[in-house]
């Protein structure tokens, strides 16, 4: 029960940093590190706060002297529930170009934590040796429209398109900005599908098993109800017909010449775009552009919060062949 305990603690203190409480379903799935039945959990919740150390209002459940963050998730889940709205449009307007094979909200407001002024973040999934050609793209798409995010000014309510991975490459593991990277595994956890014709969500949770010695309890599927765009019959036949048009030679060309053209504009080579900052990954397979990364800060104010309770911070511990790459 003590390790319960403390799984509860480290759980909802990640969470307070964003000033964001949990209901018990919630922290159930989300719980760190410990593998338990849901009695057990809402035992030891019942524990912490029969010993002052958890509080509860109106089913949500925060540290102690923490109250205020209930109203502040109520505000959040309303914004990001507007923000919604916008993902939906944009997502319906760029599910239509050939190799999009899934797209993703994420960050603040697949946290429930948008503000007013937050852009709204997409991961995309791409077919294999397509990804500069569905980022050149989907980046001319959202432009046409107006949704795009384009510099640091304009971004309330704007797309940002910072992250696509192909189909191949689900596995997350290696772009750890360290070993316990708990908001990379919280990120993953929370991606929430607006179009996902092929339960590519199951296929990254599966690339990802090593989440699972994390959060053991985060289930296959979501257990909220997501509404997903879905392309019509027009839509759908003129996307296939596209794919099949440039899956050869034609398509290969296109993907270096949309490659070539991102490069040039961006006035980086590979590297030395790569270098420039932590959060930066540029290849064939993978295009993060997290320009300000900030999981270093999450992960060292975690660890000030857990030091208040007098106990260890981190159960990880990396087997032979476990590397994390400082991105």
């Amino acid at each position: 029960m003590e390790d319960t305990k403390k799984a509860i603690i480290k759980t909802l203190s990640f969470f307070d940093l964003f000033s964001f409480s949990l209901t018990k379903e919630e922290l159930f799935y989300y719980l760190w590190q410990t593998k338990v039945e849901r009695e057990i959990v809402y035992s030891g919740l019942a524990g912490l706060i029969d010993s002052k150390v958890v509080e509860q209002k109106n089913g949500y459940y925060f540290l102690r002297g923490r109250e205020e963050i209930c109203e502040a998730r109520r505000i959040k889940l309303l914004e990001s529930e507007l923000k919604m709205k916008i993902a939906r449009s944009a997502v319906a307007k760029i599910s239509c170009i050939p190799f999009i094979k899934a797209i993703f909200v994420c960050n603040s407001i697949a946290f429930g934590l948008a503000s007013k002024d937050s852009d709204i973040d997409l991961f995309i999934v791409t077919s294999t040796k397509r990804i500069w050609l569905v980022r050149f793209l989907s980046n001319l798409s959202l432009l046409l429209f107006g949704l795009r995010r384009i510099n640091l000014k304009s971004v309330q309510n704007r797309v940002c398109l910072s992250f696509y991975v192909d189909e191949e490459n689900l596995n997350l593991q290696n772009t750890r900005a360290m070993q316990e990277d708990v908001y990379l595994v919280y990120w993953l956890a929370t991606l929430l599908p607006i179009y996902d014709p092929e339960n590519i969500r199951g296929k990254i949770i599966l690339a990802n098993s090593w989440m699972k010695t994390i959060l053991p309890n985060l289930p296959e599927k979501l257990s909220m109800y997501i509404k997903e765009v879905k392309n019509g019959l027009v839509k759908k036949s003129l996307k296939i017909i596209f794919q099949k048009m440039w899956h050869g030679g034609y398509g290969d060309l296109m993907e270096k010449q949309a490659k070539e053209a991102q490069l040039t504009k961006m006035h980086f080579s590979v590297q030395s775009f790569q270098n420039k900052a932590p959060g930066v990954i540029v290849n064939d397979t993978m295009l993060k552009f997290h320009e300000e990364d900030r999981r270093k800060e999450y992960y060292e104010r975690w660890q000030a919060v857990l030091k208040n309770f007098k106990f260890p911070i981190s159960n990880v511990k990396p087997g032979p062949n476990d590397q994390c790459q400082n991105i």
